[in-house]
């Protein structure tokens, strides 16, 4: 798993596995998951997640897993203008 955040985007990308995307579906219109031709979650994008993060519907916080919101808070919070964990 990897997580990427753009603070000057007030952007994120959770990685959780590798592979070929081939569809993006819209939960909403700041929370975008990427599937593979499969169905398997490959990653989710959140658009500004320091005003979205604690609204991540329980179905995608079920797909990320648990205490990857609790990491992305923590990279927010940093000094950095772009971080990749």
């Amino acid at each position: 798993m990897k997580i990427t955040y753009d603070k000057l985007a007030d952007a994120a990308y959770i990685y959780l596995k590798k592979g070929k995307i081939f569809r993006t579906d819209k939960k909403k219109d700041w929370l975008l998951p990427d599937r593979n031709d499969q169905g398997e979650v490959l990653g989710v994008e959140i658009l500004s997640p320091s005003s979205h993060l604690n609204e991540i519907p329980l179905e995608v916080k079920e797909m990320i897993g648990p205490g990857i919101l609790a990491e992305c808070r923590r990279i927010m919070q940093m000094d950095v203008q772009y971080i990749a964990i």
